[in-house]
């Protein structure tokens, strides 16, 4: 499951997405100055090789600018994953975003999947989507 926490100027929530009937996605609402955690979970993925993927869609702003998909062992804080939202340009459809990592054998035995924010000097309002997140072993 998400933990979703609540602070100012970054919102996630699990809500209805306007773009296709009948569908829930996670959307976050971020203001560009804000910074820290949008949404967590907790894995127990085993040492090996995966591939992270995620559809997102741009609803305004430049997520790739402030928005991080990181992996974190438990133990150690080791980061075996960075993923960037990806630059849309143009029209707002959905995009998949994909990046390979590697769980070590060592210290890493539980992780925390995080969508993280950092903060900018200015404001600069942004909305995306993410859904069909998942990780996937490539062993």
């Amino acid at each position: 499951d998400w933990l979703i926490p609540s602070q100012p100027g970054l919102n996630a929530l699990i809500s209805e997405d306007g773009s296709r009937s009948n569908q829930r996605a996670l959307r976050v609402e971020y203001d560009g100055v804000a910074k820290g955690l949008a949404t967590e979970q907790f894995l127990l993925l085993k040492p090996g090789r995966y591939r992270f993927a995620a559809r997102q869609r741009v609803e305004s702003g430049l997520p790739e600018a402030r928005l991080e998909w990181v992996l974190s062992c438990y133990e150690t804080y080791r980061v075996p994953l960075r993923a960037k939202p990806l630059r849309q340009g143009g029209e707002s459809s959905w995009q998949t975003l994909r990046a390979e990592f590697e769980v070590p054998a060592q210290g890493c035995s539980a992780q925390w999947l995080r969508l993280m924010a950092r903060s900018g000097p200015r404001r600069a309002n942004t909305t995306v989507w993410f859904d069909d997140i998942a990780i996937t072993s490539l062993n």
